[in-house]
């Protein structure tokens, strides 16, 4: 009888022989398909941004903050029909123009999975974003820089947080991106006003994503500067002013498409709902949140200190020698470089100079700037102490993944302990093995492969955060259980209603919820809550701790639901308010009014 260590030598052995055979076939079918090096490189990038930013696909469910909200809009436009204005519950969601909104409903009636939908505009716009920056660097310079443009771009921090998530901001990048690369085409190795509308009307769905996205027209501007001065390398050619007023006719046209029909409705109607979503979004989501921002405020420099130097890794290390070679380039009058730099710093500048300021927001630069640094990366890649740099980054990030682990375990265990029970989840293992993973790639980082060695750190801690801390998570993060449980305290005939709602509450409700607006003065809708308790027979009101005095509730005679952060919530029937408390409150608010 064989030994069983044979067979499992058999079988790796026949599995290694037919993937040498598969190999072998694929590399005859490439060579009898006349695919040249350029495009195998594409593919290899494209293959590798599938796998780094599709990770995890289908394996978790919408995320607060942001996530839940816009999963919810695009639900509710599958069920009502109403495509044209997006709602949140009851309400006109007027923060966001509706393009995203739209994609996620589309795929989930596509795919039938809101688990998959939800992700998939933020994972094509990674890979469409990667497509554009390597054929412009390749168009540009040559197939090596566009190579290490594109593996550039996908390693960047920010641009792998930024489409892991169903924030608009991966989608507006992707358009910003087509914009600039249009106009770029036309500009540089143009003529080609084809690809200048093209351009053009991306901008014009930028807009319909997030109403930022005309950034790229600003290019425009080191252009004139360039062509005034009669630097080389810009595109010869005789044109009207009329032509180069066209573009920005195209974006108005393409954005008009949506916001024409609506402004127009809303006018007509006459309703006061439809007036306000009208001239919030065209004006208070615009000029009035730039000017007065209501939130994240931050000081001009945040971007340049805060975002910039540690959300642009890989790329920032490599500034010091950067930055006296961009300097080198503009003064031989390198309008590639101008064009790139000048547009990189006036997105940043754009958003520096409101004082509401979020690291996503100079998402769009972020191409531009991998774009300006490609070609000078094969040679500073020579260069020992950039290596350095490099593999002490990923020194630095092992010791503090594991670091997190043993301060925890040795140093806070009672917040340790605090953590999981809050949360029912040790996030331990999955911090070792980033950090084992880290230190992995440090030992192999030696010599000339640092970079090599980071940008493989960075791509394998996506991968296994999607692969493994996307389920691992995803109690902790998604609201599914919580609601399941308080569905199964209710039964199935019981009315619920929530105080103080999210997004969330509503997406993974398995019933009609009752809410009392979003952004209302809270005692009116406590008031409309217990008005509402009290007229119906069967129901019960999901309520934060906070809230329970307000709402005239005994906690005793109500169910306590447990901590969701940052809350704890209880499930209160009719009989679990105080009648004597109830009327008084009620009596106030009638002599206050």
């Amino acid at each position: 009888m064989r030994e069983p260590w044979l067979h499992f030598t058999d079988r790796f052995s026949s599995r290694s022989y037919s993937a040498r055979r598969w190999l072998i076939k694929a590399r005859e079918w490439l060579a009898g398909h006349n695919v040249t090096e350029a495009q195998r490189h594409l593919f290899g990038v494209v293959v590798l941004c599938l796998l780094v930013i599709g990770a995890g696909l289908g394996m978790r469910d919408p995320w607060p903050a942001d996530e839940p909200r816009f999963a919810l809009i695009a639900q509710q436009m599958i069920d009502s029909g109403n495509w044209m204005f997006p709602h949140r519950a009851d309400e006109l969601y007027s923060d966001k123009p509706p393009l995203f909104m739209w994609m996620i409903a589309a795929f989930e009636y596509v795919t039938g999975s809101m688990r998959v939908a939800f992700l998939l505009p933020s994972l094509l716009a990674a890979i469409g974003t990667v497509v554009l920056v390597y054929d412009i660097a390749r168009r540009l310079w040559n197939r090596r820089v566009a190579l290490l443009a594109g593996v550039a771009l996908l390693a960047s921090v920010q641009f792998a947080l930024q489409t892991k998530i169903a924030q608009i901001d991966a989608l507006l990048m992707f358009w910003t991106t087509l914009g600039l690369y249009g106009v770029l085409r036309h500009i540089l190795l143009g003529p080609s006003w084809r690809w200048y509308f093209i351009g053009f009307a991306a901008m014009g769905l930028g807009v319909l994503s997030k109403l930022v996205g005309f950034l790229p027209a600003f290019v425009l501007l080191p252009y004139v500067v360039a062509r005034w001065r009669d630097w080389p390398g810009l595109a010869r050619f005789e044109s009207r002013w009329e032509q180069w007023l066209a573009g920005p006719v195209v974006m108005m046209g393409v954005a008009g498409l949506w916001i024409g029909p609506m402004a127009l409705y809303a006018t007509m109607s006459g309703d006061p709902g439809y007036i306000e979503y009208r001239d919030d979004l065209l004006f208070g989501q615009t000029f009035g949140r730039y000017l007065a921002p209501g939130g994240h405020l931050r000081p001009v420099w945040h971007y340049l200190v805060a975002v910039i130097p540690l959300f642009w890794l890989p790329v920032t290390l490599a500034l010091p020698w950067l930055l006296p070679a961009w300097w080198r380039r503009l003064r031989r009058h390198d309008v590639r470089q101008w064009l790139l730099l000048s547009y990189v710093v006036f997105v940043v500048s754009f958003f520096s100079f409101t004082a509401g300021k979020q690291g996503q927001y100079i998402l769009p630069a972020l191409p531009a700037f991998v774009l300006a640094a490609a070609p000078l990366l094969p040679g500073l890649l020579k260069h020992a102490r950039l290596q350095l740099a490099a593999r002490s980054t990923i020194f630095v990030a092992a010791v503090l993944l594991v670091g997190a682990v043993v301060f925890l375990t040795v140093v806070k265990p009672d917040r340790l302990q605090q953590l999981v029970t809050d949360f029912g989840v040790d996030i331990r293992p999955l911090l070792l093995v980033l950090g084992a993973v880290a230190a992995l790639w440090w030992l192999l980082g030696k010599k000339q492969r640092g970079a090599l060695a980071l940008v493989g750190t960075l791509c394998s801690i996506w991968v296994l955060y999607g692969f493994v801390g996307y389920p691992l998570l995803n109690s902790v993060r998604s609201e599914r259980d919580f609601m399941r449980h308080v569905a199964e305290r209710l039964g199935p005939q019981t009315d619920l209603a929530i105080v103080g709602y999210r997004e969330q509450h509503l997406l993974f409700a398995d019933r009609d919820v009752k809410t009392f607006g979003y952004r209302r003065n809270p005692a009116d809708e406590e008031h409309d809550a217990l008005r509402w308790l009290m007229s119906h027979d069967n129901a019960a009101l999901l309520v934060r701790k906070e809230d329970l005095a307000d709402l005239c509730i005994d906690a005793t005679r109500s169910t306590d639901m447990g901590y969701r952060y940052p809350y704890r919530w209880y499930v209160a029937p009719r009989d679990a308010v105080s009648t004597a408390c109830m009327t008084t409150a009620m009596s106030n608010r009638s002599g206050g009014s």
